[in-house]
C-alpha cells in the first residue's frame, strides 16, 4: 500500500476571519481526501506529480455566497486546488 502525502505550507485567503481558520483547514483537508481518494490512487498520483519542484500553485477563481461558514469555504475550495495542481 502506497502512502500520498500533501503538505500546504501556506494558504493565503485574505478577508478569512482568523477565528474561522481551523474550521475552514479541516474542511478543506476532509474534502481534499475525499476526492483524492475517489479518484482512485493512481489518479491521484498522476494529478500530484506536475507539482512535485513547485513553488507555487495558483488555483482558479473561487465564488462563494457571503458569509458562508468556513467549512463550505474549506470544501469549496478543494476543487479549484486540484484543478490547479493539474494544470
Amino acid at each position: 500500500m502506497s502512502r500520498l502525502v500533501l503538505h500546504i505550507d501556506r494558504l493565503v485567503l485574505h478577508g478569512i476571519d482568523p477565528q474561522d481558520a481551523q474550521a475552514l483547514v479541516s474542511a478543506l483537508q476532509a474534502e481534499l481526501q475525499r476526492q483524492l481518494g475517489t479518484n482512485g490512487e493512481a489518479d491521484a498520483l498522476a494529478a500530484l506529480r506536475g507539482i512535485v519542484g513547485r513553488n507555487r500553485i495558483k488555483a482558479p477563481s473561487l465564488r462563494v455566497a457571503r458569509g458562508a461558514p468556513p467549512e463550505t469555504l474549506g470544501r469549496a475550495l478543494a476543487g479549484p486546488i486540484l484543478r490547479g495542481v493539474k494544470s
